[in-house]
């Protein structure tokens, strides 16, 4: 089956109940105060995740707000597929899920970011309407900057 099959056989799945997007349970807290957590560099996220049964096939976050380094480099949304799920449009499909929570948030726009080899991601970011406003450098890597307008 290919990649374009198997995304409409999950889409068909998806709206029929069989696989869901399963918000994460929260685990024990390392910082007791809000004022730890920001120091240490977090911020407020929600983690998602897909599932076909018991299985998870991938899993998806959402930064409510970003810090520093976070607004150049790592964005609102971070992503990853279960390595033998690749190539199945899993991740279009979870970041398009996702879209539609953030746009009932009242979230005008939102930044994702992915390294500039990854063309997994490229693809994901602009079928979902990302806009690329540049590209900067990490460590040496190429890192690309989308923007997604929700409005």
């Amino acid at each position: 089956m290919n990649g374009n099959v198997q995304a409409k056989k999950l889409a068909q799945e998806l709206a029929s109940g069989i696989v869901i997007l399963l918000k994460a349970c929260k685990k024990k807290w390392k910082y007791e105060e809000l004022s730890e957590v920001e120091k240490s560099g977090l911020v407020p996220a929600t983690l998602y995740f897909l599932v076909d049964g018991s299985k998870i096939i991938g899993s998806i976050h959402f930064r409510y707000q970003l810090n520093d380094y976070l607004e150049k480099y790592g964005g609102h949304i971070g992503y990853g597929i279960r390595p033998s799920e690749r190539r199945k449009g899993y991740g279009k499909i979870m970041l398009g899920m996702l879209l539609d929570i953030i746009r009932r948030q009242a979230y005008k726009k939102i930044l994702v970011t992915c390294d500039d080899t990854n063309i997994a991601s490229i693809k994901t970011i602009e079928s979902n309407g990302g806009k690329l406003e540049n590209v900067i450098e990490e460590d040496g890597k190429m890192k690309r900057r989308y923007w997604i307008v929700l409005a």
